[in-house]
């Protein structure tokens, strides 16, 4: 009896969290294809008919597709550079042999225990003056060093894990380094990075205080940035604000389920032997 009650107590519990995690992206959605009347008469009813009016003119808006393109490259830019760095650097550190590279990882990981909000400051007197405000160079270089220390040291214990017997057999056919790293390292490293390309791209994409100091004119906002300005232009229209939010959030589902399947392989990688 004492265990049915148990059960049942968990189940609830468990559909009361569902719904709760569920309900706001049920909300945006059906917000998403109203219209303001239609919002403003039922704030949770089901939209009928359906009206894309809210969408067209959320991408009408000044600037909303060039904020999409600014999203689009910086974090594209930043997610391959951070990834070929940290690829490197991982390489390096499991496989050559050279003096520091334990010192070198352990800084690489202390690097993550530090705040961004910390970092503000310096880097911003530093890139004015160099010129790097309001600039995707100087965007895409913040973004890189803020990630490639997770990257090393998720890709660490992964390159770890990979049999030293095939990188020596690769040596003695005369592979070097690069043919090393290119032929056998990469090929075999897709979950790892495809857990990368996600992580960094959701946080990138997603971030707002470093590109909101370091890209203050209208036409160099992220999306993230630029739904900001917009809210506050369309407060009242709620129905074009939410629409800004559904479109921004797309490009980031449609790689989530691109990339899923790899996505917990690649967060246990290296964790155990195989």
């Amino acid at each position: 009896m004492a265990a049915n009650f148990r059960r049942s107590l968990t189940h609830l519990i468990l559909i009361i969290a569902s719904v709760i995690s569920i309900y706001p992206i049920f909300w945006i959605i059906i917000t998403t294809f109203k219209t303001k009347q239609q919002y403003l008469q039922s704030k949770i009813g089901l939209p009928w008919p359906p009206n894309l009016s809210s969408i067209q003119q959320a991408f009408s808006s000044a600037n909303f597709t060039r904020w999409l393109f600014n999203s689009f490259f910086i974090t594209f830019s930043s997610v391959f550079l951070g990834l070929v760095i940290a690829i490197l650097a991982a390489y390096a550190i499991t496989k050559l042999k050279f003096i520091g590279k334990e010192f070198l990882l352990s800084y690489s990981i202390a690097l993550m225990a530090i705040p961004v909000i910390v970092m503000i400051i310096p880097i911003y007197i530093l890139f004015s003056r160099i010129g790097l405000i309001n600039t995707y160079l100087g965007m895409i270089i913040i973004y890189t060093g803020i990630t490639a220390p997770f990257s090393v040291y998720l890709l660490v214990p992964f390159f770890k894990s990979i049999p030293w017997e095939i990188i020596e057999s690769s040596i003695i056919d005369g592979c070097g380094s690069f043919d090393i790293l290119r032929k056998i390292i990469i090929p075999v490293s897709g979950p790892p990075i495809a857990t990368l390309i996600i992580v960094n791209s959701l946080w990138i994409w997603n971030e707002l205080l470093m590109a909101l100091i370091f890209l203050p004119m209208d036409k160099t906002h992220t999306i993230m940035v630029g739904l900001t300005v917009h809210q506050s232009r369309y407060s009242i229209n709620v129905p074009v604000v939410v629409s800004g939010l559904f479109i921004s959030a797309l490009p980031m589902l449609v790689l989530y389920f691109a990339l899923q399947r790899f996505f917990i392989k690649g967060l246990v990688s290296g964790s155990v032997k195989g």
